[in-house]
Formats: structure tokens, sequence, C-alpha cells
């Protein structure tokens, strides 16, 4: 599993998020990527096309789940399967009657 995050505060924010065992939320992924080593953010696909490269997983076999829209673009430039999470009080992005085929 991998984590892929263009937030500066994404590291962070998952390092205070403790499981059960004691590990963090951040401890359970193997492969970290940051997109602001990247020249381009999404919708550019380039962030996760280097988590799959890292986990040596062929695009795809991925599945990214996403908070933005501009990360659902990113997913599907990179022939990747994606899950669209809603933000609370976030304005509906589906709302374009938008057929999803994979």
């Amino acid at each position: 599993m991998a984590v892929a995050s263009s937030s500066k505060n994404a590291n962070g924010m998952m390092k205070t998020i403790h499981l059960g065992s004691g590990q963090s939320l951040l401890d359970l992924f193997s492969v970290n990527v940051c997109g602001r080593d990247l020249p381009h953010g999404k919708p550019n696909p380039a962030i996760f096309l280097l988590a799959s490269a890292e986990l040596k997983v062929e695009p795809a076999f991925c599945f990214v789940a996403e908070d933005a829209p501009a990360g659902i673009e990113a997913a599907r430039a990179g022939h990747m399967m994606a899950l669209g999470v809603a933000r609370t009080a976030t304005r509906p992005y589906w709302g374009r009657r938008e057929r999803i085929s994979w």
C-alpha cells in the first residue's frame, strides 16, 4: 500500500492517528510519495505512477482513494481505478451525471 499526497501536512497528520497495534496510520504504508517533490501536481498522474512504480505494481492493478476532483482525474489519467471520497461541506463533484467506465 502506498500514500501519495501533495499536502504539506499529510505525514504529520497520519503520524498523529494511532492504531491499536501502537503503530501510526503512516506506518501502514510501505511507500510514501510526496507530490511536492514533483514538477507537476494533480491532475497530472506522475505522483500515482511513481507510487505504482515503487510498489512494483502495474497502474492497471492500482486502486486510488481520493478526496479531490484533481486526484480522481490524475488516477484516471494514470489508468488506475479510483474512488472519490467526499469531504464534509464540499460541493458534490459527481453532480455532472458523468458516467465512469473502467
